[in-house]
């Protein structure tokens, strides 16, 4: 679906400035058969450590995920720490990590062409596409921040034990 998505983006950016449009493709390899979609294609291998990845994720102008399921994909919770906007189906958890149209873009789940459509509404306003970065980074510090995310847990596990307790005295 995402290649299908990038051949339909690639017609609707023709002779626009979103022509120069370059692909990354994380953590994989370069295949013995890239596919030939009209844009520069870089892949970067795999990453070596956590720095070369926020390095990546801050680098880009868009993140795609192009999961058919997914539950809560960390590749969209970090692009939104290093403020990137994140384009993905609106399926599955993707839907609790990008808030449409505030840090990001949903697409009709399964649908290449709106796929495209998320993926140039998010690149064609640079204005937009920093403001969806910067709500996008804020979003992840209130909701993703490792010390409420434990905390989150410990209660959850607290009210466990506590249930626990409660069904073995009662």
């Amino acid at each position: 679906m995402l290649l299908a998505a990038l051949q339909g983006l690639r017609r609707q950016v023709a002779g626009t400035p979103l022509e120069q449009l370059e692909l990354v493709v994380f953590g994989q390899s370069r295949p013995a058969q890239p596919p030939a979609l009209g844009f520069p294609i870089h892949t970067s291998g795999p990453l070596p450590d956590d720095l070369s990845l926020r390095l990546l994720d801050a680098a880009a102008d868009v993140f795609v995920i192009p999961s058919r399921q997914d539950n809560l994909p960390n590749t969209g919770l970090e692009a939104h720490a290093c403020a990137t906007p994140v384009v993905a189906f609106a399926t599955g958890g993707l839907v609790d990590i990008v808030d449409h149209h505030t840090t990001g873009a949903l697409a009709e789940p399964f649908d290449p062409r709106s796929l495209a459509a998320a993926i140039r509404w998010v690149l064609e306003d640079p204005q937009r596409r920093r403001k969806l970065g910067a709500a996008a980074r804020q979003r992840a510090e209130r909701l993703w921040d490792p010390v409420r995310v434990a905390g989150l847990y410990a209660e959850v596990y607290g009210q466990a034990l506590e249930r626990g307790l409660q069904n073995r005295s009662g």
